[in-house]
């Protein structure tokens, strides 16, 4: 048996592990779906295979669960049949939530919640393992935090929009995994479920597995919205009754999986208050493998830092026998390690260019020493196997991947011994760049100056001089002087190693903020390239989340960025019918809070808050509207009270209403997600292409265009081709692209740079690509 610990702190990837059996009939068992780890696993090629069995998450937290959607997304697209999944009270209901944005036919999910069986009693079991688990509640329940969703005076007016906060049906064409004759095929699978005769098309080999596991007696659907999630029928009976009122959380939760060829355990322990440690005092089971009574080999803590420092906690695992191999998994107050490699070799490229447009991830720990590198050995693989008569079996560590990137500037000196000419082509671009970006104290000493200098340039129509940057090496000093654009992620649906989910922070030289979706990870794109300390206070910071549509890879990453918000004052979420919905649900079992509200309300009501909101950020115009893609998509045009004006287009097809909204804008945001020869794909999937985002942002003479969200075949630069003038004015976002608005005269000056670092090419070869 290996278990693999897969964790990227420095990338907000909290602690997972991954035990694979190596046995004929063996499986593959996860403890805890961290959010971001399907990337993560992705690149180093650890994901899960056909292999993995059941998950075990110890809480209902992002820490936790937050991976699981993307998960059983991957785990779809492979063909997985069956998936035990176990949690924690209120877990259930997480995953039923996701029906208002995804649906599965497959893999067949199997929800349990432990905290409703006797404790000893077996979770789960197969061949190779048996998982019993252990709980204990102090007596002094968590009471749920209610959120606070803005409520409106029905008129006449606001009744129609209104009626998009319901949950919709998703429109066929919708559906992330929309197939032909899909909604037949889930239509027959459910007829099956309920004893009709076989409706199932030929050919459909998973949904027939699928309908014959479905037969299991004991098994029956959650609910009858959502067809491939099924549970216990006691189960069910439990689960509703414990989601009727405020969902109580346990305050220590241990998953014992018992290893049966090895005859001993591994023990995952998760405490939240050091006071449920006396489970182990009165808990016969625990106490057996605490004094060596039962065999145990490894204890993995998924506990925090601050809970395992302490005497207590300590006195209590340090009673287990020597040759217990204990591994704590919280690192502490450190940023961590960097797990997306990749990602870190452009940004270290493009570094080069320019420091201020393409900063370096947040270091931790060296002063901002570049010659310092990263702490890069994220993964730790633990080999567990019988030795000749031994009653306890070896466990032999070992480090699952190379340090090869410790010192990033031979990538640097590797570049340019392989092309001598390129050292004084990036020296001719950073000469360019300062002799626009001036030297520091030009004169910009207050806020209200320095706004009055960028509405003077807006106003003719180019911007030269640069304010100060947003980042340093040390970003809990940076000083904000003006409004800037950071792009945290430019992928799409398919996560790559060189482009995380969307995600684009707007920061107004007062220092407010807006999100400009949120996809999975984004909080870990925050921490990446901020550090964690300024992370929290950009979180903190922000007045406005603005969600373009239900779509995994522009929305899943909220509930982190709410998760770590403690500011005292509330802020909007603002965002279409279904991610209002799916967070209305999940916020309950979370315990999280924010105002919700409906794209097409905000911004257009009388509501006092949200032109507070709106004000708090210095601008005067604000506006969503539709675009083509899928049920309820939009973009987002915004003005500044200085005259600038900044319009994302969401994913879209070319429309009307983008255009109308984008005609003599400062900034466009634009989506490019196909090259031209795959305008077909475009059409099928309502986006756009590289030459009809161009277009777009020819016709509404638009005075930059930045590029983003595209797909994973194009990881580094696509290859652009149109009329010169737009081309001047265009700009291809790479995740860490930091664009102050008044630093725009050098997009022309960067994309030579980029050009020449990253030569066009249509599509990528099968190494580039992960997935």
């Amino acid at each position: 048996m290996d278990a693999l610990v897969v964790r990227a702190e420095g990338d907000g990837i909290r602690p997972s592990v991954l035990l694979t059996s190596h046995a004929r009939l063996g499986g593959q068992y996860l403890i805890n779906v961290p959010e971001g780890l399907s990337r993560l696993c992705l690149e180093h090629k650890i994901r899960p295979t056909g292999k993995l069995k059941a998950v075990f998450c110890t809480d209902t937290k992002q820490d936790q669960v937050g991976g699981i959607a993307g998960l059983l997304l991957r785990l779809s697209q492979d063909g997985h049949g069956q998936l035990e999944a176990v949690g924690t009270n209120g877990f259930g209901k997480y995953l039923h939530a996701m029906r208002h944005f995804v649906r599965w036919l497959h893999p067949k999910v199997v929800v349990m919640e432990c905290e409703h069986l006797q404790a000893g009693e077996v979770l789960y079991e197969d061949d190779t393992i048996a998982a019993l688990h252990y709980s204990h509640q102090q007596p002094v329940a968590l009471e749920r935090k209610r959120h606070r969703i803005e409520r409106m005076d029905m008129t006449d007016a606001a009744a129609k929009s209104h009626a998009l906060l319901q949950p919709m049906r998703m429109a066929p064409e919708c559906l992330p995994m929309a197939q032909p004759d899909l909604q037949g095929r889930l239509n027959a699978f459910f007829a099956q479920q309920q004893g009709g005769v076989s409706q199932i098309r030929e050919g459909m080999n998973v949904g027939r597995k699928q309908v014959e596991n479905a037969k299991d007696g004991n098994l029956v659907p959650f609910s009858d919205e959502i067809g491939s999630l099924f549970c216990k029928q006691a189960d069910k009976r439990r689960m509703a009754a414990s989601t009727s009122g405020p969902i109580k959380t346990s305050d220590l939760i241990c998953y014992n999986l018992r290893l049966k060829s090895l005859n001993t355990s591994l023990l995952f322990v998760d405490c939240r208050d050091v006071g449920a440690l006396s489970a182990f005092e009165n808990d016969r089971n625990l106490s057996a493998l605490q004094s060596g009574e039962r065999a145990c080999c490894m204890v993995f803590h998924f506990t925090k830092y601050t809970i395992c420092t302490c005497t207590q906690y300590q006195k209590i695992f340090q009673q287990f026998p020597s040759q217990v191999h204990q591994i704590f998994l919280d690192k502490g107050p450190t940023n961590g390690t960097l797990g997306h490699h990749s990602a870190l070799r452009t940004t270290w490229k493009l570094n080069m260019i320019s420091k201020v447009h393409f900063p370096l991830p947040f270091r931790s720990g060296n002063g901002g020493d570049e010659s310092q590198g990263w702490d890069l050995e994220l993964l730790e693989k633990y080999t567990i196997k019988s030795v000749g008569d031994s009653t306890q079996p070896r466990v032999q560590m070992e480090a699952a991947n190379s340090n090869e990137m410790d010192n990033m500037s031979a990538v640097e000196t590797a570049l340019f011994e392989e092309n001598p000419e390129l050292e004084q082509q990036i020296r001719q671009v950073r000469t360019k760049l300062e002799t626009i970006t001036p030297v520091a104290g030009d004169g910009a000493s207050t806020n209200k100056s320095a706004a009055e200098k960028l509405r003077e340039k807006l106003k003719r129509g180019a911007c030269t001089v640069a304010t100060a940057p947003i980042l340093t090496d040390k970003p809990q000093t940076v000083a904000q002087k003006g409004p800037s654009i950071f792009f945290l992620g430019t992928g799409c649906a398919e996560p790559s190693k060189y482009r995380a989910s969307s995600g684009i922070l707007v920061r107004m030289g007062s220092g407010r903020g807006l999100l400009i979706d949120a996809g999975e990870g984004t909080w870990g794109q925050l921490v990446r390239f901020f550090g964690t300390s300024m992370a929290e206070r950009i979180v903190n910071d922000l007045e406005v989340i603005w969600i373009s549509h239900k779509h995994a890879d522009h929305m899943l990453g909220i509930l982190s960025i709410v998760k770590h918000r403690t500011a005292s004052t509330s802020f909007h979420v603002v965002c279409p019918g279904q991610v209002h919905s799916w967070l209305e649900e999940v916020m309950s079992i979370q315990g999280s809070s924010c105002r919700l509200v409906h794209c097409e309300h905000f911004g257009r009501s009388e509501s006092s808050t949200q032109w507070e909101a709106i004000g708090r950020l210095g601008l005067k115009e604000w506006s969503s509207f539709r675009v083509i893609h899928c049920e309820q998509s939009y973009g987002l045009s915004i003005r500044h009270a200085d005259g600038w004006k900044l319009v994302f287009s969401g994913d879209t097809r070319p429309c009307r209403n983008l255009q109308a909204a984008a005609r003599g804008a400062t900034v466009l945001i634009h989506e490019a997600t196909f090259e031209e020869e795959l305008k077909s794909h475009a059409l099928r999937k309502k986006h756009c292409t590289w030459k009809e985002a161009l277009e777009t942002g020819r016709i509404c003479n638009v005075q930059t265009l930045v590029l983003t969200h595209f797909s994973q075949r194009y990881p580094k630069m696509p290859a652009l081709e149109g009329p010169p003038d737009i081309l001047n004015r265009t700009l291809v976002a790479f995740d860490g692209l930091h664009l102050p608005l008044s630093d725009l005269a050098h997009a022309p000056s960067l994309m030579q740079g980029i050009r020449w670092l990253f030569p066009a090419s249509s599509s990528s070869n099968g190494e580039e690509l992960v997935s």
